[in-house]
């Protein structure tokens, strides 16, 4: 129960596209045409984009006002995300903490560098100290390349450091004994509890010995030559299961003694297999060991769960990784304390202990300087946060929260619908204020009816869910109640790929989409980083002109080097700014020292020669030339010259999805170019520094430190996004990608939240505690099924499962005319996030609707339109050469026709239209059986890693070292459809067959192509390049897909025209081709071109 006095609090909930900005807007409009100074109010949001876009819409409707000093003025107001409004406050104050007020704040990347230097030692220590538990309990694995594990069920090493942030996230301190050992006992007694752990004797050596005794009595009916028929008790075997016994039993034998000669080395993960007759490495388990280990094991896990021995080591783990994040949470903070850095979390820390005292100088100086507090998308507050937001509530006159329960969709960021739940509650009995908005300002009819049914059901149990048309909405479109399409597209091939089940109706559907209208606003919504990879790729393959945003984080690596390579140049001083290019890049000698040299470094002195020595390291040498005269470039002429002086072309063009990455970089540019184009307007001269500064002010963060350029988004541009990253935003049409749940176990590590009841908003922090708990028990089947079925779990599924729901309404309340929905499979409420929302979602082809029911409610038909596609299909509308632009329109190619042709295109994306009666495909040599039977979601970055391996040296390599090659070329692109031994067989293979047929040819590997004719440039990379001399070389180009059972009428299909472009461009460049040659190396086949003559028109 709360019992604070909340008089002054008005808590606004406001749905999805009800108006939210436009209400503080006008609120804070009206609060400053009433005379509030703008420089006493503090307004935060969640994003820096949030933030600007409320500064500037509140300045517009101060002009509108007539009010243009006030706008101009509104600058002074503390407008910002969390941490612009945290570290304004520490700076201000920062000898209070005793800090200093010039002291960095490192940014995302930097910090995670930072932390894992500063716990490398302690963990080390703690594994030498514990080796043997961390083994027994499972721990001893690490994460491979594609994120699996290589062996057990854990990485200590990360289990610890997220330990460690949640730790510091929920404001424990790690140094009180008692509160540590709160947290401690809270998982080991939860995990006592919910596996029913005992206290018997016996240990791992004796399941050892029972398994063994088990297996050995089966083998000895099994191999009873006094009998021709088997049988185990009641039961006769069957002769095959008899067959595969006797054919298996020397692989066993050889395990069994292995495991019995030293079962000290045996985990619990193994012992725990052990039980149900599972061998780890062994052959596959047969009906006859089930039987005999059932009888053996009759409690399956309990025979583990009851042990003393696994209780003890069960307590031990948990206790001693606490104890270790503790240690890395100190070792860190004094790292950080003796390079004079903080970070994010230190910053909302900080902040807070300023506030405790009402009377201190930090509290009378927010009660003396300002009026209102305006909190913005409250609902995705931390508790940290909001503790914070709380003691500035109460030293303000005028506190405004703003938010949507149902959009609280970063739990994972410790956000936590409980705690608006309670604020209303709260404000309400303390004499505050609530509204809601109930109008859509987004959807129109058929769209806004389908999320309004939909989450009436789902929202049951909640108010405010629905939303109505305004009047004046339909006096300007009287039939807006029945405008809007919902829309079901499918792949036409129910058995294709689950990854092209998304891919190809997508991409078809955005073609025709394209051809009704090319500049409508379309977004993409997927589940996952990977999907919007996948989806942002074959847009791109197919010349949709697409963006996105959270795709990877390595997606805005080039934004930021950019950037800070902007700031460095501009001001030498800024050594943040340093830190931000060595931490990006690789080649700099202290690029994985920097943080451990500098908290190293004993005094002041010893450090500032630190940061002299890198800033004159040989990879910041271009950088260096352009500080040197910066005050003579333009930003834009400063951006250029840094592209060339980092060397980004080379970075993207060797990395994920090069197109869209470019994209950052151009969109950074277009920045700079209005930016310029507005100084010469108002008769100003454009400055790099009075730039940042724009910049800055424009993403609204105080320091501007970890700045990232946007993506550029041109009219008609497709967004690719998460679901997550499509929150506060809208478009025309809304294309929804759902994929089956991925039934993941979810993180060994996690908050467990304040039980509702028992939560006051006056103390957010109270009552939650950090859990840990060894994932030891999910090392067998039946064992991790019922490791997810134990009442703490469950209680985590069903929170997971409501925030999903969130999730859902947020995927769902995008679109302002038009909903699609691309599924997997044709149940669309099977699909993750609708699948565990109790409502039914049925389709009818046939009839053209969509039905929206539940287990309480008659269901409500809408139209739709149902549409299928192939992959072979031809239907999609072709797509414009304006579709097509590869750069922005202020770049000058806005002002092409649709008859004339595009200025560039990729030569990868010239089809064999008009050249298949123009030349000859065959096999000309096998070298292997096929090593992938048929491609699949992940292909267009299989190519690229294909592409990469091959490209590189690898035949100097031993076979060990190309195998950890491959891995770490397949893990860079995230690829998981093929294993690093084909890779390497691939390579193995086709370096033979050089070698035979092109022994003394020098091989020319990834050379760029540029090729002007007929007005336009073609651009590419050919994969290799055969010297055979005289001016003659032999064209070789590398195609990651099997194709099918005959690769050459699949090039002949494919690639006839990006083989001719190949070929034109190299004989305009005074070479012949010899022969052309593609290499399909998953195919095990080389196939070769031959041109008979021209194109036809």
């Amino acid at each position: 129960m709360s019992t604070g006095n909340y008089s002054h609090y008005t808590l606004v909930q406001a749905s999805a596209g009800s108006g939210k900005t436009f209400r503080i807007t006008e609120d804070l409009a009206q609060a400053i045409d009433e005379g509030k100074d703008p420089s006493r109010i503090i307004a935060t949001t969640f994003t820096k984009d949030a933030a600007a876009e409320l500064a500037g819409r509140i300045s517009v409707k101060l002009v509108e006002k007539g009010k243009v000093v006030a706008a101009q003025e509104i600058d002074s107001a503390l407008v910002g995300t969390v941490n612009s409004i945290t570290d304004a406050l520490v700076r201000r104050f920062a000898l209070h903490n005793e800090i200093s007020p010039e002291l960095a704040v490192l940014s995302e990347n930097a910090e995670k560098l930072a932390f894992d230097t500063a716990c490398d030692e302690v963990l080390a220590a703690y594994w030498e100290a514990h080796r043997d538990l961390i083994k027994r309990v499972g721990y001893a694995g690490r994460r491979t390349v594609h994120g699996g594990l290589t062996e057990g069920q854990g990485v200590w090493t990360d289990s610890v450091k997220k330990l460690s942030q949640a730790l510091r996230a929920n404001a424990v301190d790690v140094n009180d004994r008692n509160d540590l050992e709160e947290h401690i006992s809270k998982s080991q007694q939860a995990f006592a509890d919910n596996f029913d752990l005992g206290n018997e004797t016996g240990d791992i050596e004796e399941i050892v010995g029972r398994a063994k005794e088990a297996y050995d009595s089966l083998m000895e009916v099994i191999n009873d030559d006094s009998t021709e028929e088997k049988w185990l008790g009641d039961e006769k075997l069957r002769k095959t299961s008899v067959t595969s016994l006797k054919k298996n039993h020397a692989k066993r034998t050889k395990i069994y003694q292995r495991l019995s000669a030293n079962p000290a080395a045996v985990s619990w993960g193994e012992a725990l297999k052990l039980t149900a007759g599972e061998l780890v490495g062994g052959p596959k388990v047969t009906g006859p060991i089930t039987t005999t280990f059932a009888d053996e094991f009759p409690t399956g896990m309990g025979e583990i769960t009851k042990l003393q021995t696994f209780r003890d080591d069960t307590f031990d783990i948990i206790r001693i990784a606490f104890e270790a994040a503790r240690d890395c949470v100190n070792a860190y903070t004094e790292a950080k304390r003796e390079a004079g850095l903080i970070d994010f979390t230190d910053q909302e820390a900080r902040a807070l202990k300023l506030l405790q005292d009402p009377h201190g100088e930090a509290s009378e100086w927010i009660r003396e300087s300002f009026d209102v507090m305006v909190v913005d998308e409250f609902q995705d507050t931390s508790p940290l946060q909001l503790a914070i937001f709380l003691k500035i509530g109460a030293l303000v006159g005028d506190v405004r929260w703003v938010g949507d329960p149902k959009q609280s969709i970063y739990g994972f960021r410790g956000a936590d619908p409980i705690l608006m739940q309670t604020a209303a509650h709260a404000i309400e009995e303390g004499g505050g204020q609530q509204d809601s908005l109930s109008m859509s300002w987004r959807s129109s009819g058929i769209p806004l009816k389908l999320s309004n049914e939909y989450f009436s059901r789902a929202f049951a149990d909640q108010t405010n869910v629905t939303l109505k048309i305004n009047e004046a909405r339909r006096e300007r479109r009287r039939n807006i109640d029945h405008e809007g399409r919902i829309s079901v597209w499918r792949n036409a091939n129910a058995e294709a790929k689950v990854g092209l089940q998304l891919t190809v109706p997508i991409v078809k559907g955005i073609q025709e989409l394209h051809a009704e209208n090319p500049k409508q606003s379309i977004a993409v919504l997927v589940r996952s980083n990977a999907d919007a990879e996948k989806v942002l790729a074959e847009l791109r393959q197919a010349g949709i002109p697409a963006t996105g945003k959270d795709v990877s984080v390595d997606e805005e690596v080039e934004a930021m080097l950019l950037v800070a390579g902007l700031r460095y140049c501009s001001d030498g001083s800024d050594r943040a700014s340093l830190f931000e290019l060595i931490t990006l890049m690789p080649e700099h000698a202290a690029h994985a020292t920097w943080f451990k040299e500098l908290a190293s470094a004993p005094d002041r002195k010893t450090r500032t020669e630190l940061k002299n020595s890198w800033a004159d390291d040989p990879s910041l040498a271009a950088v260096n030339e352009i500080a040197r005269h910066i005050g003579q470039l333009t930003p834009s002429r400063a951006i250029t010259e840094l592209i060339d002086a980092l060397d980004l072309r080379a970075r993207i063009a060797s990395s994920p999805s090069p197109a869209g990455r470019y994209d950052t970089l151009l969109g950074f540019l277009e920045q700079a170019t209005i930016y310029e184009s507005d100084r010469e307007g108002i008769g100003k001269a454009a400055t790099v520094s009075d730039f940042l500064r724009n910049f800055d002010a424009e993403q609204r963060l105080t320091n501007g430190k970890g700045v990232v350029a946007r993506s550029s988004q041109e009219a008609g541009s497709v967004f690719v996004t998460t679901m997550h990253g499509a929150k506060g935003l809208g478009w025309h049409t809304v294309i929804l990608g759902l994929k089956k749940s991925n039934d993941k176990l979810p993180p060994d590590v996690w908050t467990e939240p304040t039980d509702s009841g028992a939560f006051t908003l006056e103390a957010p922090l109270e009552g939650r505690h950090v859990m840990f708990w060894p994932y030891t028990l999910t090392a067998q089947k039946a064992s991790k099924e019922h490791f997810l079925k134990t009442p703490l779990m469950k209680k985590r599924e069903e929170r997971t499962a409501e925030e999903n729901k969130r999730l859902a309404y947020v995927a769902l309340t995008r679109s302002k005319e038009h909903t699609v929905f691309v599924a997997t499979e044709k149940r669309l409420d099977s699909h993750d996030p609708l699948d565990k929302n109790n409502v039914v979602l049925s389709t009818n082809d046939a009839e053209g609707t969509i039905a929206i029911s539940s287990a309480t409610t008659e269901p409500v038909t809408l139209p739709a339109d149902f549409r299928t596609y192939s992959e072979d299909d031809e239907s999609g509308a072709p797509v414009s050469n304006e579709q097509q632009r590869l750069l922005p329109e202020w770049r000058g190619e806005s002002t092409r026709t649709a008859e004339r042709k595009a200025a560039r295109f990729a030569a990868s994306l010239v089809t064999s239209a008009g050249w298949e009666d123009r030349a000859d495909t065959a096999v000309v040599a096998t070298l292997g059986a096929r090593l992938v039977e048929h491609g699949e979601m992940d292909w267009n970055k299989v190519g690229d890693a294909i592409h990469t391996y091959l490209g590189t040296s690898y035949t100097a390599l031993d076979e060990a070292a190309q195998l950890a090659h491959a891995e770490a070329i397949l893990g860079r692109w995230g690829v998981s459809a093929i294993e690093a031994k084909d890779l390497v067989e691939a390579g193995r293979r086709w370096d033979a067959w050089l070698t035979e047929n092109y022994p003394d040819a020098p091989r020319l590997t990834e050379v760029p192509m540029r090729y002007l004719a007929d007005g336009q440039v073609a651009e590419g990379w050919i994969d290799m390049l055969l010297d055979t001399g005289d001016d003659t070389v032999v064209l070789i180009d590398h195609k990651s897909n099997p194709g099918n059972q005959k690769p050459a009428e699949f090039v002949k299909k494919h690639y006839l025209g990006q083989m001719a472009t190949y070929r034109a461009a190299l004989e305009a460049a005074g070479k012949r081709c010899d022969r052309i040659l593609i290499h399909l190396p998953l195919a095990g086949a080389i196939v070769e071109v031959a041109f008979r003559d021209e194109p036809s028109a």
